[in-house]
């Protein structure tokens, strides 16, 4: 079943964007730098085909929480992240420390969908062990999850 996974990376974002208004930050941001980056599977061991059909990767701030870059995820597992600044979807994410999750935004439950394509750890920024830093310049990642299975 085909899906447009870009929508659900825009609706998330999007509420990100609302709630840096509200607090005033509509104005000026800092800037931001490329973020690309590859999600694989550890021993190769998952299906990637179908994450990438189903769910996209977040990040969030480790210091502003309200700050929650996102990325699709391509079917040989690319990453190339974008934020939210005012109303527009920029490349790149500003400088700092970042939790990231798998995140499924067709489940009922983001944190626990009703599947077995990432361990459950990864769909939580509770739980999940991933952390990255983005610095100035460009930002080329590497992101190594288990499957569920």
């Amino acid at each position: 079943m085909p899906c447009n996974s870009f929508a659900p990376l825009v609706r998330c974002v999007v509420v990100s964007a609302s709630a840096l208004a509200l607090a005033g930050c509509a104005d000026k941001y800092p800037p931001v730098y490329k973020v690309t980056g590859k999600l694989v599977f550890k021993n190769g061991k998952g299906n990637m085909h179908a994450l990438a059909q189903t769910a996209t990767l977040q990040f969030r701030s480790v210091t502003d929480p309200e700050e929650e870059p996102g990325s699709e995820i391509g079917a040989d597992g690319s990453l190339k992240f974008f934020s939210m600044r005012g109303t527009k979807i920029v490349p790149g994410i500003k400088e700092g420390t970042y939790k990231a999750r798998v995140y499924f935004a067709g489940a009922p439950d983001s944190e626990h969908p009703n599947n077995h394509l990432v361990d459950p750890k990864y769909v939580s920024f509770k739980t999940t062990p991933l952390e990255f830093t983005i610095k100035p310049g460009d930002n080329d990642i590497v992101i190594e999850i288990e499957s569920g299975r």
